[in-house]
């Protein structure tokens, strides 16, 4: 049998390509044939020994002809079509044909198939084709005639081969388009921004982070006070304080008018200050009238009394005073008492309804009475 796939060099081939190596002819490949032509069970030296090849019902005429300067091979490659075939075709052989300088052409070279390519009848929309190569080697390669057929297909060999010299496509970097790049790239001169024409900068460029710089995830500590435009910002801290110290009104209950402020001193006490008229009963055991603590307060005690002493603090009534429901007084006005945290006010016999009750303390000798004191006093607890 016939070795397969390998384009086999017949006597006549051998003869006129010695004549070329020697310089004494030239030599142009003239067509390239596809036949259906059964040579497979021939012996390579059957094969040698053909000088036709019949039937040819694919002929390529003027194949390209091309030169491998590196190894000195000549590449003979047709691609044939079925466009002029009424009838399906078995390819089981090719064959090679070449003249000399005086037109004498020989059948060259022979390759046979055990597994044929198909060529179908044409319909007349799409032709198929089939490419051929055939290499051979031309010592004397000046006697060669080469071609530049633009009539002839690509194949991926072909790509393949063009392409060695090019890195693949996922190592190159682009000037246009997006795309990913994989691995460290190195930089000989750091890229240039086009616009500004500055250099990048670098990692190592990006001066280190104060440790000073605030954390905006985390509550910020100033080590001096925080300004703006000059003036210090108040903490928390100092609107607490603030708070804590401020004069805040409280709520009345059976006061037709008046307003009594409250101050925590911070010391377990509050002051209380201004003045209300309270709708209280002349009945010493009706406590409706009331004054509440702020929220987060509570009153706890509450000592207002009348005596001899003129340090004692009490609370003015108008010209009548205000005794808590232990205390002593030469004149009962009024008594007041602590409940539920709130203070509750409460007539007695004496009682003027209505009268205006001024919570400020006075200083009293029971024959002269002066308003213009500092604020009465009340113990205060804090709620949690």
């Amino acid at each position: 049998m016939a070795t397969p796939n390998v384009g086999i060099l017949t006597t006549a081939g051998k003869a006129l390509i010695d004549k070329v190596n020697s310089g004494q002819a030239k030599i142009s490949f003239s067509k390239v044939v596809f036949s259906s032509m059964d040579n497979y069970q021939l012996s390579d030296t059957q094969i040698k020994s053909l000088t036709a090849i019949t039937p040819q019902e694919v002929v390529v005429s003027s194949p390209e002809t091309t030169l491998d300067t590196n190894s000195g091979e000549a590449r003979i490659r047709a691609t044939g079509t079925n466009e002029k075939l009424a009838d399906g075709v078995y390819v089981k052989t090719y064959g090679v044909f070449a003249k000399d300088d005086t037109g004498n052409e020989i059948l060259y070279g022979v390759t046979v198939s055990p597994n044929p390519n198909y060529f179908p009848a044409y319909d007349g929309v799409t032709p198929q084709a089939v490419t051929y190569s055939y290499k051979t080697v031309v010592q004397e390669t000046s006697n060669i005639t080469m071609t530049n057929s633009k009539d002839v297909y690509a194949t991926q060999e072909d790509l393949t081969e063009a392409l060695k010299p090019f890195p693949k496509d996922d190592s190159v970097v682009h000037n246009t388009d997006n795309e990913t790049i994989a691995g460290t790239k190195t930089f000989v001169t750091a890229p240039v921004d086009q616009k500004s024409g500055l250099p990048y900068i670098t990692k190592a460029g990006v001066p280190d982070v104060p440790a000073t710089l605030a954390d905006t995830t985390k509550d910020a500590n100033f080590q001096k006070a925080l300004q703006v435009q000059g003036v210090d910002v108040a903490t928390a801290a100092d609107l607490k304080s603030i708070e804590a110290s401020a004069w805040r009104p409280l709520k009345l209950f059976s006061s037709t008018s008046g307003t009594i402020l409250f101050k925590d001193n911070g010391d377990g006490t509050a002051s209380l200050t201004g003045s209300a008229i309270f709708n209280v009963a002349p009945d010493k055991d009706n406590f409706v009238a009331e004054v509440d603590a702020p929220d987060g307060y509570a009153f706890t005690s509450v000592d207002w009394k009348i005596s001899i002493d003129s340090s004692t603090q009490i609370i003015g009534i108008n010209s009548q005073y205000a005794i808590s429901t232990t205390g002593n007084s030469a004149r009962q006005a009024l008594k007041v008492r602590i409940q539920d945290g709130n203070l509750l006010i409460g007539g007695s016999n004496n009682w003027n309804q209505n009268n205006l009750i001024t919570f400020n303390a006075f200083n009293t000798n029971l024959k002269t009475v002066s308003l213009a004191g500092s604020p009465a006093t009340i113990g205060i607890t804090k709620l949690n």
